[in-house]
């Protein structure tokens, strides 16, 4: 009997391993390897997975920015929570002695602004989903209110962290980049990592602490350092039905609301020898057989007005003149010249009188419109090209964005309003000779 046992046994041993190598394996589970990270589908993708998206600098060597791991922390219809595996940064949550939240966050300006635009390809920015964020109060200490924003790149809430994370996602890791450039507090294994909830007060944060645990009580935003840990709604759609590159100027007609238009060529780069550059145009607005397009980025550096005068206006500005000739016929083919409307604009007397109509074939926003058109504050934020850097466009350091003009004469006399590099407008404006704003132009175009 025990000679029997002993040969079923060893049958039974033989047909597993049979059984094995009959499936075509080692017996193993195999990591199932996305060629295309930037490519995905809700067949191929679940919470666990990770995913290579966006370059960010890592290995504080300065050279070539690398590549930003991701694991999916949840997965929905058509999309995955991503949040990155490393600290990425270590800096405040905000800049001012002063109560804040996220929506008003210094933090939130940077992710949405500086992070995004350096961190992703046209085509990865493509598969983050902008997305309405709910942001709850502190329930503990019965702080802050709830709220929603709507952001591309986050940081994860209170619960969020504690529905989605567990032991070993939890506690933030500094990149070697983190180690050599900031002050970490417990050594170099791992640091503390903001979460985007209030605090015991509307001056704190909570944040996760260096040994996994949540800080609910939270950390002074405007004067204690924690680690960045973005957190993106990414597209789990296919190529084809995620990626929608910008129209060319002969597509003009199918083009809506939001989408991104090629039209005109202007140096971008500051370098002529090779050639100028597309300029790329967000449609704004529509109507009649027109579309309002405005530049997604300031172009060069430009005076509102060349010479000092106290009365100036959008109708009598250098501005007005050069974009209207000078920067018209130097982007502009003749056949989308053709295509640019001669429309009405309205501007602000500043003595108080009825509004200037103005005709313009090429103009800046006003402050009303600005608002209109860009309601959330962090889609004002924009980027100067190289060529406006290099033509003196002030760069702010911490969001790689710029002031830019506006159409509006300043309240101050002699002054041009214009934009702040957070977003905002500033009505009073800067000396109308300034040379260090940047010129973001728009046009109502012909379908």
């Amino acid at each position: 009997m025990k000679l029997f046992a002993k040969i079923l046994s060893a049958l039974l041993v033989l047909i597993m391993c049979i059984s094995a190598v009959g499936c075509g394996g080692d017996g193993k589970d195999k990591a199932m390897k996305n060629d295309n990270p930037a490519v995905s589908n809700d067949t191929r993708t679940k919470v666990g997975d990770k995913i290579i998206l966006g370059k960010y600098e890592q290995n504080g060597d300065a050279g070539s920015p690398e590549d930003i791991s991701w694991t999916v922390i949840k997965v929905e219809e058509g999309r995955a929570l991503l949040l990155a595996d490393k600290c990425l940064a270590y800096i405040g949550f905000h800049d001012a002695y002063e109560e804040f939240s996220w929506a008003d966050s210094s933090i939130r300006d940077w992710l949405n602004g500086t992070f995004y635009t350096k961190a992703f390809s046209d085509e990865e920015k493509a598969l983050i989903r902008r997305t309405q964020i709910e942001n709850d109060k502190n329930y503990v200490f019965a702080v802050g209110e709830d709220n929603v924003t709507t952001d591309l790149v986050f940081l994860l809430s209170l619960d969020e962290a504690k529905e989605l994370l567990d032991e070993n996602n939890i506690t933030g890791v500094p990149t070697e980049n983190v180690k050599k450039t900031s002050k970490l507090t417990h050594g170099n294994k791992s640091c503390n990592w903001w979460l985007r909830t209030p605090g015991a007060s509307n001056m704190k944060t909570v944040a996760v602490g260096y040994n996994g645990i949540i800080n609910v009580s939270g950390l002074r935003g405007d004067i204690a350092e924690a680690g960045i840990r973005p957190c993106i709604w990414y597209s789990t759609e296919t190529n084809a039905e995620a990626v929608k590159k910008p129209y060319t100027f002969a597509e003009l007609a199918k083009a809506q609301i939001g989408d991104k238009v090629l039209m005109g060529k202007y140096d971008s780069d500051a370098n002529e020898e090779n050639g100028a550059e597309d300029i790329v145009w967000t449609v704004v607005a529509a109507e009649y057989g027109k579309k309002l397009l405005v530049a997604d980025n300031a172009l060069e550096a430009k005076t509102y007005h060349a010479q000092l005068d106290e009365d100036i206006n959008w109708k009598d500005a250098s501005l007005r003149s050069w974009l209207n000739s000078g920067f018209m016929n130097k982007a502009f083919t003749a056949d989308e010249k053709a295509k640019i409307s001669t429309s009405t604009v309205l501007t602000k007397d500043i003595n108080g009188g009825e509004d200037i109509s103005v005709y313009n074939q090429l103009f800046v926003l006003s402050a009303e419109e600005l608002v209109k058109y860009f309601p959330e504050r962090t889609d004002r934020m924009i980027t100067p090209t190289a060529t406006a850097i290099a033509n003196g466009v002030y760069i702010d350091p911490m969001y790689g964005t710029c002031d830019y003009w506006l159409r509006d004469a300043g309240t101050t006399a002699g002054n041009g309003a214009y934009a702040y590099y957070y977003g905002d407008a500033n009505p009073a404006g800067a000396l109308a000779r300034s040379t260090f704003i940047g010129v973001r132009p728009a046009m109502w175009v012909i379908d």
